[in-house]
């Protein structure tokens, strides 16, 4: 991982490929990775959303499930 000041680059060295994320998504993968198990309510709030609406939560959950898609995260059924 690398950041810029607009955004945080992955590289993923199982296949070769480089990914750029938004300084949003990488501030969040850098929580993710530093937090073992986290929920979207409580990324949120480490995003800085005090007080999170419905739609601010769903977008922190699509991007969750975006980046357990590319592999960076692990879902954990609770």
């Amino acid at each position: 991982m690398r950041n810029f000041a607009d955004g945080l680059v992955v590289y993923d060295e199982s296949d070769g490929s480089v990914r750029a994320l938004t300084p949003t998504a990488g501030a969040a993968l850098e929580i993710c990775r530093s937090t073992m198990v986290i929920t979207a309510a409580e990324l949120a709030d480490r995003l800085g959303l005090e007080q999170p609406s419905q739609e601010e939560l769903d977008s922190v959950v699509t991007l969750l499930q975006e980046m357990e898609s590319m592999g960076f995260l692990e879902h954990v059924p609770t």
